[in-house]
């Protein structure tokens, strides 16, 4: 039996509005024709862009089976299952998948739950590397000041989020682990803290042209991998997030991300991306903050 355009709208509002958290999946974003594509487009852009894409196609392809369900799902998957890339047992020793996870709030266990998502999402047991953004507003941002990079990393702060990327190393779902748009001072501290050490650092490149060169020296000595940007500090604000979440005729009001991951698959020693896509955890607000809630 088909079903209406009004009743797959009336299901998907039902479904988030009795969900507490969501994990919304672009697929891979490469074989999606009408995205925008480019040089010049942002990644925020691309971002909202695949994540209207997807909530869109989701809403298409309600069918009787979520008609049907007889108790609602707190924790919604979204998906466009026609863009979901996996990785075969043979095939995986050929790419390097990395993902970047730009968090919202400082909660470790986003570590682990963003990760474990892209692995399952992809069909893979571990990522080769991770990079992580720390939820602060100006965090790492660049203030052309006499070449210098000013931050405000605050190393208490990052050092429960950090013992969960150790953890993910210790058990082998990420091999390599960095950090964006840290300066020497916030670099050294982390490096000498921890004990897995950071072995990249992204630097946005956006307003500045040159290296301090107190960052280069240290990168060189530890070896730690120094690589651009072009990333805004905050991929997804709560407005943006509520704005997608209205299109399904929910209430957003008391949405907001928890995290946003990005993660690319490049063929190696060929340098082609095969696969590049997004997944974004939200999660609902309680009278006291953010509900405490998983993705699984």
């Amino acid at each position: 039996m088909d079903i209406s355009d009004n009743d797959k709208l009336q299901v998907a509002r039902v479904m988030v509005d009795h969900a507490t958290s969501i994990a919304v999946h672009s697929g891979n974003i490469l074989n999606w024709n009408t995205l925008k594509k480019g040089v010049n487009v942002k990644s925020s852009d691309e971002l909202n862009d695949a994540l209207e894409s997807t909530i869109a196609a989701w809403m298409n392809s309600i069918g009787n089976d979520l008609m049907n369900i007889q108790e609602p799902l707190h924790m919604l998957d979204i998906k466009n299952a026609e863009l979901m890339r996996k990785f075969q047992t043979e095939q995986r020793p050929k790419f390097k998948i990395t993902a970047k996870v730009f968090l919202s709030h400082w909660r470790s266990t986003v570590i682990k739950e963003s990760v474990s998502k892209a692995c399952a999402s992809l069909g893979v047991s571990k990522l080769d590397a991770l990079i992580v953004t720390f939820p602060v507003a100006k965090f790492g941002e660049f203030e052309h000041s006499d070449s210098t990079i000013q931050t405000n990393a605050d190393l208490q702060r990052i050092k429960p989020i950090w013992k969960e990327i150790e953890a993910l190393v210790n058990t082998g779902q990420v091999d390599a682990v960095g950090v964006t748009d840290f300066d020497r001072h916030s670099l050294e501290q982390l490096h000498s803290w921890a004990s897995v050490k950071p072995s990249i650092n992204q630097i946005c490149m956006a307003n500045c042209c040159d290296l301090p060169s107190d960052l280069l020296e240290f990168s060189h000595q530890h070896d730690v991998e120094l690589l651009s940007h072009n990333d805004p500090p905050e991929m997804m604000s709560e407005k943006s997030m509520r704005s997608l979440l209205d299109s399904t005729g929910a209430d957003s009001h008391n949405w907001t991300p928890s995290y946003v991951l990005r993660y690319s698959a490049v063929v190696k020693c060929r340098g082609i991306v095969e696969a590049k896509g997004y997944i974004v955890g939200a999660e609902t607000l309680t009278e006291d903050g953010i509900e405490e809630v998983g993705f699984f």
